[in-house]
C-alpha cells in the first residue's frame, strides 16, 4: 500500500509540474506582462519600463523566470490582481466558501439521487420505473448545463415566480443552481450504479445465494450492493473536483459569487495573476480528488494495490 501511495504522489507531482509549465507558457504567449499593468492610454518612461521588467524578472532567461514564478506560487503568491489591486490568493479565499457550499450540496444530492435511482432501476429491471429512470439519466447526460439552467430559470423563476433567478441568499437561491449542477452527475452515477448492480446480480455467487434460499433483500443489499458500489464510489470521489471546477457555467448563469464566476470575470478582464491562481488551485483540487479516488479504490478492491 505504501508503494501504491508513493507512486500516486509522484504522478501528482509530475502532473502539477506540467500544469505549472503550461500555465506559465500561456501567460507569456499573451505578450509582455508589463502591458497588462498599464492603464488605458498611459505610457511609461524607459526607466520605469526597465525597472518594472527587473521587478517581474523579465530581464532573466525564460527558465529562470519560470522557476521564480513557480517558487512564488508554492508559497501562494500569484501576484496582485490587476482588476482588484489586491493579493490574488486573498480574493480566491474570499470566493472559495461560496463555491464549496454550492458544490458540496450539489455533490451530496447527486450521490444520494444517483445511487438510489441506480439501485431502483436495477432491481426493477424492465419495468416502467426502470424506463423512467433511464430516461431521466439520458436527459441529464444529454442536456448542457447552461441550457438546463436557462430552462429552469424560465419555468420556476420567470413563469411561475417561485424561486429567485440569481445571487446568493437564503435556501431558495440554492435550489436552481444545485439542481443544474447535480443533474448531470446524478444521471451518470445512476447509469453506472445500474450497470454495476446488474452485472453483480447476474454473477454465479448471487445465483448460488438465491438457490440456498437467501432472501431477496439480503441478496441485493448484503451480497450484491457492496461489490456493485466499487465503480460508483470511485467515480464519486473524482466528481467532487469536477463539481468545483465545473461551477464556471452554473455560477456565471446564476451570478453566483464563487470561483467559477471569478475565473470568467478574470479572463474577460485579462487579469493574468488571478487567472493563473485559480487555474493552479483548480488543478490541485482535481489531483487531490483523483488521489482520494485511487486510495478508495485500493481500499475497496485490494487486488489493485500490486500495480
Amino acid at each position: 500500500m505504501a508503494r501504491f501511495l508513493a507512486l500516486r504522489v509522484i504522478y501528482m507531482f509530475l502532473v502539477m509540474i506540467g500544469v505549472s509549465i503550461i500555465v506559465f507558457g500561456l501567460s507569456r504567449m499573451a505578450g509582455d506582462p508589463r502591458y497588462l499593468y498599464m492603464t488605458a492610454g498611459s505610457r511609461w518612461s524607459q526607466e520605469v519600463w526597465d525597472a518594472r521588467g527587473r521587478e517581474l524578472g523579465l530581464d532573466k532567461p525564460m527558465v529562470v523566470q519560470y522557476l521564480l514564478w513557480a517558487g512564488n506560487a508554492l508559497t501562494g503568491d500569484f501576484g496582485d490582481s490587476l482588476w482588484y489591486q489586491r493579493n490574488s490568493l486573498d480574493i480566491i479565499k474570499e470566493r472559495m466558501p461560496a463555491t464549496l457550499q454550492l458544490s458540496g450540496i450539489a455533490y451530496v444530492l447527486a450521490i444520494l439521487v444517483g445511487v438510489s435511482l441506480g439501485i431502483a432501476s436495477a432491481v426493477k429491471r424492465g419495468s416502467l420505473l426502470d424506463l423512467f429512470i433511464r430516461g431521466f439519466a439520458l436527459v441529464g447526460q444529454a442536456a448542457p448545463p447552461f441550457w438546463l439552467a436557462i430552462v429552469l430559470i424560465y419555468i420556476f423563476a420567470v413563469h411561475l415566480g417561485w424561486l429567485p433567478t440569481s445571487r446568493r441568499g437564503d435556501w431558495t437561491n440554492f435550489v436552481l443552481p444545485v439542481i443544474t449542477l447535480a443533474w448531470l452527475s446524478s444521471a451518470g452515477i445512476a447509469r453506472i450504479t445500474r450497470s454495476s448492480l446488474l452485472e453483480v446480480l447476474d454473477s454465479e455467487y448471487i445465483t448460488l445465494a438465491r438457490a440456498k434460499g437467501v432472501g431477496r433483500k439480503s441478496v441485493i443489499f448484503k451480497h450484491a450492493l457492496r461489490n456493485a458500489l466499487v465503480a460508483p464510489l470511485t467515480v464519486a470521489a473524482v466528481l467532487f473536483a469536477s463539481f468545483i471546477t465545473g461551477t464556471v457555467v452554473v455560477e456565471t448563469v446564476f451570478a453566483w459569487p464563487g470561483l467559477g464566476r471569478l475565473a470568467v470575470d478574470s479572463a474577460l478582464n485579462n487579469d493574468f495573476p488571478l487567472v493563473t491562481g485559480i487555474t493552479v488551485i483548480f488543478a490541485i483540487i482535481y489531483l487531490l480528488s483523483s488521489l482520494a479516488a485511487d486510495l478508495l479504490y485500493a481500499y475497496i478492491d485490494p487486488r489493485i494495490r500490486i500495480y
